[in-house]
C-alpha cells in the first residue's frame, strides 16, 4: 500500500481545476501526494467535450486525484458511462479509473479506504 506524503482535501471544483493547479505547482505537490475532491468535482457532467477537458485540466495535477460523488454529477457506473471506467483495486478499496487518466480516480458510493494506516470514508 501507498503511504502519502500529504494528503489535500478540497470540494465544489464544478470542472474549474484552475485554483488547483495554481496552487499545486505552488505547494510543490508531487506524485507522492493524494488530492480529495468531496463531492462535484465536475469530470461527469456531460459525457463529452467539458469532460475531456475537465480532466485534461486536472491531469496536470502530479498528485493521485479522489473523486467522491456530488448531487451535480452523475456515478461512474451509471449506465450511459460506465463502459468508459474499469474498477481497480486501491488503498483496500475499490475506485474507478479511466486508462488515459489513470491518475484521476473515483469512489464508489459508500467505500472505504485505508490512508496512510487510518480508515477513511
Amino acid at each position: 500500500m501507498n503511504i502519502y506524503n500529504h494528503i489535500y482535501i478540497t470540494g465544489d471544483t464544478h470542472g474549474d481545476f484552475s485554483d488547483l493547479v495554481r496552487d499545486s505547482a505552488r505547494k510543490g505537490i508531487t506524485e507522492n501526494d493524494l488530492l480529495i475532491i468531496l463531492g462535484d468535482a465536475g469530470l461527469n457532467y456531460d459525457n463529452g467535450e467539458y469532460d475531456i477537458q475537465a480532466r485534461k485540466e486536472l491531469s496536470v495535477v502530479s498528485a493521485d486525484v479522489l473523486c467522491i460523488r456530488g448531487n451535480h454529477e452523475r456515478r461512474p457506473n451509471s449506465p450511459d458511462i460506465r463502459w468508459k471506467y474499469e474498477m481497480k483495486s486501491w488503498m483496500g478499496g475499490n475506485v474507478f479509473v479511466q486508462s488515459a487518466y489513470p491518475r484521476i480516480l473515483f469512489a464508489p458510493d459508500g467505500s472505504r479506504y485505508s490512508l496512510n494506516g487510518r480508515e477513511f470514508l
